[in-house]
């Protein structure tokens, strides 16, 4: 059915019209049909062929269950095409003589052609763009002119008489792989393990290589290191026809802000109106009648009356004289007065208020075309000032951190990738718990990875308004690309359209241009024998195409927002000219490094790099059983099933993920029948094995209890609780070397926040929403206030408080000594001080030897330097009085002073901030065998019955206690989880679910909850 309207939305604004119309063509009414003809199903768009045979049982049963991912290539090897038939109603302003009307696809995935009434339709130059009729790139709008004044161009239809609108999509690989072929020289790219359609050798690989950089497809549509290919096919976005009479007002416009001395802020706006050839006569017969205008608004403050309304802060008014055939810049400039400023801050430094900023073209026969952008006022810096300080190599650098109105920002956030395989499945509630999951884990950026897609505007929208600060890459990764002319005027198109949709973005602080390409250039045989050719189409694609368009696309580059041509790079010796530093991309004194390492302990802080600034790191784990259990076979439950191997995306990773557990834990046993295995492959032991640690152990008996579905469960809860303690070294490290002179770590963003499908990946949350014990974690890593600790040299504990707070926080500092098999929850020994930590800093604030920690068990319990009882209700060993380190741990508690001034600051991290030190691995440490149980659940009222609150006790120490819905239905995040329990300690948590709870028993049966002793099965 058709959509009408005059309050519109043109593709990607908000429009409101008088005189200008629009028709939407998306809905349910659309066909999909196979190239042979011999499938024809029901069709929805926005949507994708695989989705269209999903809903009509074409494909059966979830596509990603166990290996439908090859069962159902056949999907991406056939060309489909998109049809739907419509009527335009004989009243429409469409059927006026002067009209131009105009089909507009967002964007169309991804090779094809689009016809009308069985014309094959040519592209228009409304984006400045040679008119041409092929499609092949996703990543920008398509704009087709399709009825023009007078007897001219009249494709479409009017009244009674029936459009056929086609767009004949053909298969993407075939595409690629005859650009590669037909290209003069080869151009490398990065081939993926276990993925049907590469060539990598693998035991689930394909026989010919994807050639994804042929093609300006989202690249991980071919499988990548964490997802499988579906190279999926389809029609993304809005798909509309409009109308105009002289001149067409562009969608997007481009927001320059200047913040003055006075404290006001001078905004310019400039917008194009583009005027068709058809259209030539008519613009300078009446061009010069017309007038654009500019308002900007803010809501009016919270509590006043009418909060809820737009107050004016600046308006401005302009001419619109003679207009000539193609794009008309046209320049609106204002201010607003200091008392209306309001600056826009990261998440966790402050307020996001956000002004409205409406632009209306009215043209000389009185059509109006408005469109309308939110943005942040805010001043945005990236600082690479010289530091002079040498580290540890005798190197000093460079600065890389972001400077928002004047503060230093310690960004703190993770990389995203597509949140699904087929992107027409990601609705706006989706995206908004995803990222609402990294604000209430603390963070303050994402990075948009290159090898996706750019983000629909609601991203962008949710991030300004949460301060998520975004790192925006262009979508070119893990590859060399081409740059014969016709693909770089693909790129320059593409990123003019995409850098000019976003610009005035307030979350937006940072355009890349790659994701790994400078160091791919050392990658391949190709590039490593022929380094100054391949460096030459590196930079007439990254500097003279990419970031030439950039700069063209926004006057805030270098003015407020920054660039970087690739990630990780070392920066640049000038700007102007543009001169890079090439050297290795991932050296530690300059700009951004990526860092993985798979071999060594993740939980030796040794064995991490010292950087300026870390865009990735990570470690793998699997998804929980909850997610796996409808998506396999019970023949799947063993780590060393088909399943298991094939589900795999990263060469090894299996491997990695075991021998690193094998360090730290006790690894239950494959399989049921069959006691622990041991590592598979060749042994790499940690360098300085700890006393007692697992690998010198005997292996664990098992039990009649242990199922091979408990064993599996207890496998894959493992590895997150690995991937947990990685991230939890890292990222309490570089936070604490802030504050280094030498180093001045001031960025961590780890790989990745969220996941593709439910597989094996470096993502904390899963496929579905939920968290892994991961993103817990790292809620608690990247807190306001962070409470750490690491054994140093010389053996001393030495205990860090690190603060992102603007104001310094005064406060009490205790340090208990606790017995893993302690009875109860009192300390064998406490350590009290009060600490003063400035503001946005880190400072050491204890420093013991290790010794000193556990020779105080033996203090009497009425002793001065004691606040414990005796060490009555020990178990065991315990009994005996021994010092072992892998019988105690320490508990660190900081409590910011309620009645210092500064105090508010804190308040953010809440009363109290917890840490923990653990003097071995949790695998050696003597961990005691606890009843962890949940003892109340209640629904909250209000909030559409989606919250509950749940209590968890143990009655014997318990570390990673964590709760877990096992219901699909259930699926959600808790206020806190993954934490230590004391014995008799209980805890209280709230449970938000991302549907309504149907009922308390519902949620009773579905909650489960376990520690990391449970594992020992």
């Amino acid at each position: 059915m058709l959509r009408r309207s005059i309050l519109c939305g043109l593709l990607f604004c908000v429009l409101v019209c008088r005189g200008f119309e629009e028709i939407s063509l998306e809905g349910a009414d659309w066909s999909v049909t196979s190239r042979n003809g011999s499938i024809s199903v029901p069709g929805k768009v926005p949507g994708t062929a695989h989705v269209a045979l999903m809903n009509a049982g074409i494909i059966t049963g979830d596509p990603y269950y166990r290996f439908n991912e090859v069962a159902y290539s056949w999907v991406a090897e056939d060309d489909w095409t998109f049809s739907k038939t419509f009527k335009i109603d004989a009243e429409s302003r469409m059927t006026d003589g002067d009209q131009v009307v105009m089909l507009e696809f967002e964007s169309v995935d991804t090779v094809g052609s689009v016809h009308l009434n069985g014309v094959q339709l040519e592209l228009s130059s409304v984006d400045g763009q040679e008119p041409h009729a092929s499609v092949s790139n996703m990543h920008v709008p398509l704009r087709f002119i399709v009825s023009t004044p007078g007897n001219g161009n009249r494709i479409l239809k009017f009244g009674e008489d029936e459009n056929l609108l086609e767009v004949k999509l053909r298969n993407p690989r075939n595409y690629a792989k005859a650009q590669a072929e037909g290209y003069p020289y080869p151009v490398p790219m990065t081939h993926f393990y276990n993925v049907w359609d590469d060539n990598y050798t693998s035991p689930f690989g394909g026989n010919r290589s994807s050639h994804f950089n042929f093609v300006r497809k989202t690249a991980s549509d071919f499988g990548w290191d964490w997802g499988p290919a579906y190279v999926p096919q389809g029609i993304m976005g809005r798909v509309s026809l409009v109308t105009f009479a002289v001149g067409y007002c562009m969608p997007t416009f481009t927001v320059m802000q200047n913040h003055l001395s006075t404290g006001a802020v001078s905004i310019d706006v400039t917008t194009e109106v583009f005027l068709p050839e058809e259209h030539s006569e008519k613009g300078a017969r009446e061009g010069g009648a017309g007038k654009m205008q500019v308002t900007i608004t803010k809501s009016a403050p919270p509590g006043t009356v009418g909060e809820e309304e737009l107050v004016p802060v600046a308006f401005m008014e302009v001419p619109v004289n003679s207009l000539v055939v193609g794009a008309n810049p046209i320049l609106v400039s204002l201010e607003v007065t200091k008392e209306d400023v309001e600056l826009w801050w990261p998440n966790g430094y402050g307020a996001q208020p956000l002004y409205m900023v409406e632009v209306s073209y009215e043209d000389p026969s009185e059509q109006t075309q408005t469109h309308t952008r939110k943005i942040g006022l805010r001043r945005a810096v990236l600082r690479t000032d010289p530091i002079s300080a040498q580290n540890m190599f005798g190197k000093t650098g460079n600065a890389f951190y972001f400077e928002i109105n004047g503060v230093a920002i310690y960004a703190k956030g993770a990389n995203w990738i597509p949140a699904d395989v087929f992107s027409d499945r990601v609705d706006d509630e989706r995206m908004e718990w995803l990222l609402q999951s990294a604000v209430d884990a603390n963070m303050n950026m994402v990075r948009v990875w290159g090898g996706g897609f750019y983000q629909p505007d609601k991203f962008y929208d949710l991030a300004d308004a949460k301060g998520l600060m975004i790192w925006q890459e262009m979508m070119f990764a893990c590859a060399l690309y081409p740059t014969d002319d016709a693909f770089l005027a693909s790129v320059r198109a593409e990123v003019k359209y995409q850098v000019g949709r976003l610009q005035h973005h307030a979350s937006l602080v940072i355009f890349g241009g790659n994701n790994e390409n400078e160091s791919a250039l050392t990658w391949y045989k190709a590039s490593r024998q022929h380094k100054d050719f391949y460096k030459a189409d590196y930079l007439k694609l990254y500097i003279q195409t990419v970031y030439a368009a950039v700069k063209e696309a926004d006057p805030m580059v270098g003015r407020g927002r920054a660039w970087v041509d690739s990630s990780p790079s070392n920066g640049v010796l000038s700007e102007e000219p543009y001169v890079k530093r090439w050297k290795n991309a991932n050296l530690w004194e300059y700009g951004d490094v990526h860092f993985y390492d798979y071999g060594h302990d993740c939980e030796n802080y040794h064995r991490y790099p010292l950087p300026r600034f870390v865009s990735e790191h990570g470690f793998m784990s699997w998804p929980a059983f909850t997610l796996l259990e409808d998506l396999t076979a019970p023949e799947d439950w063993s780590r060393e099933s088909a399943f298991f191997q094939y589900r795999m995306r990263h060469p090894n990773g299996n491997k990695e993920i075991l021998k690193m557990m094998l360090r730290h834990y006790h690894i239950p046993a494959a399989n049921a029948s069959a006691p622990r295995a041991p590592p598979e492959g060749p042994w790499d032991p940690p360098r300085n094995p700890p006393t007692g640690s697992p690998q010198e152990a005997p292996p664990l008996q098992v039990t009649p209890h242990s199922s091979q579905r408990t064993l599996f469960d207890a496998y894959l809860f493992l590895s997150q609780v690995q991937q947990a303690r990685c991230y939890e070294t890292s990222i309490s490290l570089w936070r604490r070397l802030k504050s280094t002179p030498s180093v001045r770590t001031m960025g961590v963003l780890y790989w990745q926040l969220n996941d593709i499908w439910p597989g094996p990946s470096w993502s904390s949350m899963e496929y579905d929403g939920r968290w892994r014990v991961t993103h817990y974690s790292v809620q608690r890593m990247y807190a306001p206030l962070l409470l750490s600790s690491y054994k140093g040299p010389k053996g001393f504990v030495r205990t860090h408080i690190t603060s992102d707070q603007m104001e310094a926080v005064q406060g009490s500092l205790a340090i208990y000594l606790h017995a893993w098999g302690a009875a109860d929850d009192r300390p064998i020994r406490a350590w009290h001080q009060t600490v003063t930590v400035p503001a946005l800093t880190s400072v050491e604030v204890a420093a013991r030897p290790e010794s000193q920690y556990l020779s105080g068990h033996r203090i009497a319990a009425d002793s001065p330097e004691s606040t414990a009882t005796s060490l009555r209700g020990l178990e065991g060993p315990f009994a005996k009085g021994n010092s072992s380190p892998k019988s105690y741990f320490l508990r660190m508690v900081f409590s910011p002073d309620p009645s210092n001034a500064t105090a508010d600051a804190a308040s953010t991290a809440g009363a109290e901030v917890e840490g923990f030190h653990f003097f071995t691995t949790l695998g050696a440490a003597a961990l005691p065998k606890a009843r962890v149980s949940v003892d109340a659940v209640e629904l909250q009222e209000g909030g559409g019955r989606s919250q509950a609150t749940v209590t968890v006790s143990a009655d014997r120490t318990a570390v990673y206690v964590t709760l877990e819905t096992k219901s699909a239905a259930l699926a959600g995040k808790f206020s806190e989880n993954a934490f230590l329990l004391l014995p008799g300690q209980s805890k209280t948590v709230t449970f938000t679910c991302r549907r309504a709870i149907a009922s308390l028993a519902a949620l009773k049966e579905a909650l489960q909850v376990r520690s990391l002793r449970d594992t020992y099965v």
